[in-house]
């Protein structure tokens, strides 16, 4: 059998980063330390999501193992859960909209909490349609994080 050679370079350009926040009840007067939190209730994402391992790990930075009641597989059923106020979690601001009953805080402690999200490609690819879906992803996550920010979620109840 023969080696299929060495892997083409892989070019990977940040489209956008972000902080994390934790969604709860209601939002802190300021930011929160997850170590106290750490007798709450904790969903977060299915194993297979890409997104599994930032609650455990987080929490395990801040000192404490998560008590995770619920694992699903889209923000938007996380968030539901809850504002339904089945516990807390670990967010993107990406993933935060206005929800009746659902706070979010800024994370203290851990520091440095962020997600960032990369376009790739091969690196030898100059095809002007992959630039150019490049720039648009980063438009378009500029956009929805000035919408964000300037609180144009939908309320949802």
């Amino acid at each position: 059998m023969r080696h299929p050679g060495p892997r083409r370079p892989a070019c990977q350009p940040q489209l956008t980063h972000h902080g994390l926040l934790l969604a709860g009840p209601a939002a802190a007067a300021g930011p929160v330390h997850l170590a106290d939190h750490a007798d709450a209730d904790w969903i977060a994402a299915l194993d297979s999501t890409g997104f599994q391992a930032v609650t455990e790990m987080a929490c395990r930075a801040a000192g404490f193992e998560p008590r995770i009641s619920f694992r699903v597989n889209s923000y938007q059923m996380v968030l539901a859960l809850v504002a339904a106020g089945f516990g807390v979690a670990i967010v993107p601001q990406l993933a935060a909209v206005a929800w009746r009953g659902l706070g979010y805080s800024s994370i203290a402690r851990p520091s440095g909490l962020v997600r960032q999200i990369y376009a790739t490609s091969r690196a030898g690819d100059r095809s002007p349609a992959v630039e150019q879906l490049s720039r648009y992803l980063a438009e378009a996550l500029a956009r929805s994080r000035r919408r964000r920010i300037a609180g144009q979620g939908s309320d949802r109840s």
